[in-house]
């Protein structure tokens, strides 16, 4: 057909028929005839990555589900599919207000829309059987901009919406309710909005440390602008994920570093920072630091010091030029005479702090917590245990996420913190699936979960590399550079690396016109991990109170364990998104019930042949029921321990608490499993068919060797 012909004829049935849905590219068939869109809309948890390519015929229903505590933010998804050809023209999201029962309301500047925007992974790890190579979503551009600019449409089979809603301390607890319209090439559609606020918050203070790299020349090649301005707008994007930048904003002087640790020390988002370094080379001795330059910047965060504040409190050493990952560069000997020469400093300051009168106006605790803080200064280097090279050295030791796999593994580092008074841990190209990582082409569990296992396994901080590698290098040698399109090209790598998304979280503004960087689903993953990471804390801070009212010690570990075995097997995550929502439910309940008047206190779950015996703690005053029936409990402290055993008889198990006190009662289910079946023999081939493991890793085939019996 003639173009132009085709043009008028649009204008004709425009005109005589009223269509509101656009010609050519938009709002018609394949045919290019207006019609009524042609489109499905379906939900999918937000953990899961919708490819852009990808056909999925089994889909739920669209609405936003989301549930979260107090002073948190979590988000939620649902995807646009086109239909029989159908082409989208444009599309809008409208969310309406989103209220409680009682009128109370969550502000409509806390809940925050995104396209999410796809990018071309075109190399495969080939270990995650959930995700190939293809048009993976990643970048989250704010969804103003996007019809600013024109990308509110469907490029490919899907297009995703992301959405987020964010409380506050004071966000009262309940169910909030709202609408989203879509609205696609004039015609509106309506998804439920349903936000469940636990009774709890999360504190605004980040308790476990972080150092992700911001290269500040990398800037330019994004942003066009690599000014100390520009630094510190990426430093505070970062902070709002509860991720702290390796090094302070701000000038090269001591005046500014000082000046900027305080306000470090001020922002409950900041966990970390690390100490600025030069480095000499000495004639006959080879690589070191400038000591003199560490001793001045030491003194002068020492000498602003208060009794309030210890500018010690938040600084790590990670002369990461110099020394890092030596198993490749052959570094060990720099790291070891550094780590000589650092230790030697700190007690070189510590005598002339006294010599100085330093503290000769200050309390006694305030000059203990000194120099207790100065001389355990974590000094990190990214290697695996390495006795043979730093048997004696004090350092903090900080291998792959995949060196703690295994308990004969987790006990060594356990040891070097022990030792030490620190363990961190990093991903950098690797590991991959079924590691945690945070690669394009894994799940975003696999960069969640890192929350979790931190404070499982007691480590006290991570590092990562880089969040804004906007280069892409051309060969493995590290000389040859050329700008990326960071919107683009998802190895920023040389081109035979597999790991895509490595290097960088973020993507520039710039493209944009917007004057911050733009945030990707693995960085919200990220920050997701730092929340969970804040739940077990409060459930910790909670279990220390009820091992005093109840007279005996209560610990998060034998409160969680259970749901830790549920997530990961060692470092080896389970990528199912449905049982890690699942589980983050009854770590809620849990923190809600160590919280409620009742100091409900669940002591887990005990399995003996077909039957599961629950024990739990409760306040004195509560009627107790279990499955309807009434139990009574032994006195423990200034409540009561109860002990109910049930069988495990149908497909679906679980203990149902009811606590009753003046008219009022509490319900509280307890998952305890399927069917549980005692099974002496498996003689056929089929009987394996009873037999269904946790983990989907995990297959069962019979085996009729009688070897094997």
């Amino acid at each position: 057909m003639n173009k132009k012909r085709f043009l008028a004829l649009c204008a004709v049935f425009a005109l005589g028929a009223g269509f509101l849905g656009g010609c050519g590219e938009g709002g018609g068939t394949s045919s290019g005839i207006s019609s009524e869109p042609q489109v499905k809309l379906w939900s999918a948890p937000a953990l899961e990555k919708i490819m852009r390519d990808d056909v999925i015929e089994d889909t739920d229903p669209a609405s936003l589900t989301i549930e979260l505590c107090k002073n948190e933010v979590e988000g939620a998804q649902f995807i646009i599919t086109p239909e029989n050809g159908y082409k989208v023209g444009f599309f809008d999201v409208e969310i309406s207000e989103l209220t409680n029962a009682d009128g109370e309301s969550i502000p409509r500047d806390a809940v925050k829309i995104y396209l999410q925007k796809y990018i071309n992974v075109v190399n495969e790890i080939g270990s995650n059987p959930d995700l190939h190579a293809g048009y993976i979503p990643d970048s989250i551009l704010p969804f103003d901009v996007a019809k600013e600019y024109g990308e509110n449409t469907v490029k490919g089979v899907n297009q995703g919406v992301y959405v987020t809603v964010e409380t506050q301390p004071d966000t009262a607890a309940g169910e909030y309710t709202g609408i989203c319209t879509v609205t696609v090439d004039g015609k509106a559609y309506t998804l439920p909005v349903s936000v469940t606020v636990w009774n709890f918050a999360i504190s605004e203070e980040v308790h476990t440390q972080s150092l992700f790299q911001i290269w500040q020349d990398e800037l330019m090649n994004g942003e066009l602008d690599s000014s100390d301005e520009m630094y510190e707008v990426y430093y505070d994007k970062l902070a709002d994920y509860r991720v702290s930048a390796t090094n302070l904003p701000g000038d090269d002087t001591l005046e500014g570093f000082v000046a900027a640790a305080q306000e470090a020390a001020e922002d409950p988002r900041i966990s970390a920072f690390a100490m600025p370094y030069t480095s000499v080379y000495i004639e006959g001795v080879g690589s070191d630091i400038d000591y003199d330059m560490t001793e001045r910047y030491l003194k002068g965060l020492i000498y602003a010091s208060t009794e309030e504040v210890n500018l010690l409190d938040k600084m790590v050493y990670y002369f990461g030029a110099l020394i890092d990952e030596p198993q490749y560069t052959n570094s060990y000997d720099v790291a070891g005479r550094i780590f000589d020469g650092i230790n030697a400093l700190e007690e070189k300051i510590a005598a002339d702090l006294d010599e100085e009168g330093f503290f000769d106006d200050k309390s006694t605790e305030f000059r203990e917590h000194m120099l207790d803080t100065l001389l355990n200064i974590p000094n990190i280097l990214t290697t695996y245990h390495t006795p043979e090279y730093f048997d004696d050295a004090e350092l903090t030791y900080c291998p792959l996420f995949n060196e703690f796999d295994g308990e004969e593994n987790m006990a060594v580092y356990q040891q070097c913190k022990e030792a030490n008074g620190s363990i961190w841990w990093y991903g950098c190209m690797g590991p991959c699936h079924p590691y945690p990582s945070y690669h394009q082409d894994d799940n975003l569990l696999g960069a969640r979960i890192l929350g979790i296992m931190q404070f499982d396994y007691g480590i006290d901080g991570n590092l990562y590399w880089a969040v804004n590698c906007y280069s892409k290098q051309t060969s493995g040698t590290g000389d040859a550079l050329r700008p990326a399109d960071p919107y683009e090209d998802a190895s920023r790598w040389f081109p035979d690396w597999p790991t895509s998304g490595e290097g960088y979280l973020f993507y520039p503004g710039l493209d944009y016109g917007l004057d911050e960087p733009v945030a990707s689903l693995r960085l919200e993953s990220v920050r997701d991990g730092m929340e969970d990471y804040e739940y077990l804390y409060e459930l910790d801070r909670l279990t220390e109170g009820l091992s005093g009212y109840y007279g005996t010690e209560i610990t998060t570990d034998a409160m969680v364990s259970n749901l830790y075995d549920r997530l990961y097997h060692g470092v080896q995550y389970i990528p199912d998104n449905e049982n890690f929502l699942e589980v983050r439910r009854e770590l809620a309940s849990l923190i809600e019930q160590c919280g409620a008047d009742n100091k409900l206190v669940l002591n887990g779950i005990e399995y003996a042949g077909d039957s599961a015996t629950l024990r739990f703690l409760a306040a004195e005053g509560y009627s107790v029921t279990v499955n309807g029936e009434a139990v009574s409990g032994n006195v423990q402290g200034s409540g009561r321990s109860y002990v109910y055993t049930m069988r495990m008889d149908q497909p679906s198990n679980s203990f149902e608490i009811a606590l009753t006190k003046d008219g009022k009662t509490t319900e509280v289910s307890v998952f305890a499993g399927g069917r549980t079946e005692i099974v002496s023999t498996l003689d056929e081939e089929g009987d394996t068919a009873i037999l269904h493991p946790n983990d989907p890793a995990v297959e069962i085939s019979h085996n009729a060797d009688p070897a094997y019996a």
